[in-house]
C-alpha cells in the first residue's frame, strides 16, 4: 500500500471519530436516550447514524458497552460458525433476548469439535 493510500485510510478513521464526537457533543447521540430504546433494531439504527458504525460495531457496542444481551454481532468468524452448524436461513433472533450470550459461546463449539 502506498504512503498516500495509508494516510487516506488513516484520515478516514479520524473523520469517523470526529463525526462520533460531534454527534455525542451536539446531542444527536445521547447515552441516556440510547438506554431507553427497547427494540434492538431501533437501538442499532440509532448508533448507525454515526459514520463508520455499521451493524457489527453497533451490535458490539450494545452488547459490551450497554449491557444488552440481545445483539448478535456477526463477523467473518461468526459467519463461518453459522455456516457450519446452522441451516442457511437460520436467524440469530431464535436465541431471543440472550442472543448475544449465545454468540459468545458459539465459537467455542468450533474450537472444541474436529
Amino acid at each position: 500500500m502506498s504512503t498516500y493510500m495509508a494516510k487516506a485510510s488513516e484520515l478516514k478513521r479520524e473523520w469517523y471519530i470526529i463525526d462520533a464526537a460531534d454527534k455525542w457533543c451536539n446531542g444527536t447521540i445521547d447515552e441516556e436516550e440510547l438506554k431507553k430504546i427497547e427494540a434492538l433494531e431501533d437501538a442499532l439504527s440509532y448508533l448507525c447514524k454515526v459514520k463508520g458504525i455499521g451493524l457489527k460495531v453497533a451490535s458490539c457496542a450494545l452488547l459490551f458497552g450497554f449491557e444488552r444481551h440481545d445483539p448478535f454481532p456477526v463477523d467473518v468468524w461468526m459467519k463461518r460458525v453459522l455456516d457450519k452448524y446452522f441451516e442457511k436461513d437460520f436467524n440469530p433472533s431464535t436465541f431471543g433476548k440472550y442472543a448475544g450470550i449465545a454468540q459468545q459461546y458459539l465459537p467455542l463449539q468450533r474450537k472444541c469439535t474436529p
